[in-house]
């Protein structure tokens, strides 16, 4: 009899830690997501798009600094939890990083997704044993400039970078955005097999995903060009400027539109299209809802990229190339290597200086030439059609998986 009662102790104690257990091994594991948005920031697209991904298999929390972000994934089946900050500057965002740390502890995530090469160094800090995931997506001179005006900041800059690459090595898996950016990891001390390239890819909802119909120029007609995200000197916001000034001049018909710029940004290109008096042929749009842009872009006949030669700009595959060739959009790039990485010479477009007179002249080409826009427009949709987020997604969730070694149950597929 007493064995008989021990037993069936032992069975209903099973039966009641099954219970307990049940609904923990039928929820989907949880994936913390902090990632640090810039008071400028022009674009979300890669960011949602990975977010949307892993809401689709994890319980996902994002962490924002502020309330303004909010909007920005609204539409996302997250939740989100805002971890203040009071100001934006790359100070005020190492804190950030440090006040995360205890922050995700506590909530023993089955993975951490830090959303950004700025939050790396939030690694550092996290029990070994977290898997971690980081996206790379710019390389660290562009985030800690060491040849900053004051030797403080020049010092905390430089031990920044060290940071974010020491806390890359010590992530489960890292995703740079771009081939030269992974090879800079790895001779940074990330071992080769935990550095994966996944490219930005475009979202279908931002690409030109139906029957496509390829841009068709008529003689006599504004050429019209565009160019969407942030604008400044350092993204040819000068050379297009004098460009279409000098084509002006020229009596020949071409038009700009510029979508992306905020703020100070605008206000700036505003005062530079006055100066040169070129109003007529320059349309300056701000900052529009990323639903709204394939619309514009369906409206040019090219699409612009023209980056200035910085160290940064030597890693960074640029977004907007993207986005132009899933949409069919032929392009005018910069000649420098992260443009030649995307682009062959015969391909969906055509290389030009970082200059106003040599940016001047390939469109003066394109207006002597207008037949081949067409055969240029269909290259375009063609290789836009392999940057599709669709296509890189199933990759990107396999990297995820293999961070924590975790095989899916059918449930959470």
């Amino acid at each position: 009899m007493p064995v008989e009662t021990s037993g069936f102790r032992l069975t209903v104690r099973l039966v009641v830690l099954f219970m307990r257990l049940e609904p923990r091994m039928n929820e989907r594991p949880l994936a913390i997501v902090p990632v640090w948005f810039y008071d400028d920031q022009t674009g979300y697209q890669d960011f949602r798009q990975r977010i949307g991904s892993l809401a689709s298999r994890w319980r996902v929390i994002v962490v924002v600094r502020d309330v303004r972000f909010l909007h920005e994934l609204d539409d996302l089946s997250v939740s989100v939890e805002i971890l203040p900050s009071p100001g934006g500057s790359r100070l005020q965002m190492l804190w950030w990083c440090l006040r995360l740390i205890p922050w995700i502890a506590k909530r023993n995530p089955d993975l951490v997704f830090l959303l950004g090469s700025q939050v790396a160094p939030v690694r550092l800090g996290l029990p070994a044993s977290f898997p971690t995931v980081l996206y790379w997506n710019v390389h660290p001179s562009q985030l800690f400039d060491g040849n900053a005006p004051s030797r403080l900041a020049r010092w905390l800059n430089v031990v920044s970078t060290r940071l974010s690459y020491f806390a890359a090595a010590r992530a489960s898996i890292v995703l740079p955005i771009g081939a030269r950016l992974r090879e800079d990891l790895v001779a940074h001390g990330v071992h080769p097999l935990r550095a994966v390239t996944v490219p930005l890819g475009v979202s279908e909802s931002h690409a030109a995903v139906r029957a496509h119909t390829p841009r068709r120029y008529l003689p006599g007609e504004p050429l019209r060009l565009i160019i969407a995200g942030s604008i400044n000197a350092e993204r040819g916001r000068d050379v297009m400027f004098e460009a279409i000034a000098l084509l002006k001049k020229q009596s020949l018909p071409v038009h700009l539109t510029l979508v992306g710029a905020t703020g100070p940004q605008l206000e700036e290109c505003r005062s530079r299209v006055q100066r040169l008096g070129i109003q007529e042929q320059v349309t300056l749009l701000g900052r529009l809802p990323g639903q709204e842009i394939p619309a514009q872009l369906a409206k040019a006949h090219i699409g612009l990229s023209l980056v200035a030669d910085r160290p940064w700009n030597y890693f960074n595959p640029p977004t907007k190339v993207y986005e132009y060739l899933a949409n069919g959009l032929p392009v005018i790039v910069s000649d420098i290597a992260c443009h030649r990485d995307l682009l062959a010479e015969g391909g969906p477009g055509w290389f030009c200086q970082f200059d106003a007179k040599d940016f001047a002249r390939v469109i003066r080409e394109r207006l002597e030439n207008p037949s081949e826009l067409e055969l240029v427009s269909k290259l375009a949709y063609q290789e836009g059609g392999k940057a599709l987020w669709s296509r890189l997604e199933p990759d990107f969730i396999s990297l995820c998986r293999a961070a924590r070694n975790w095989n899916a149950s059918p449930a959470v597929i």
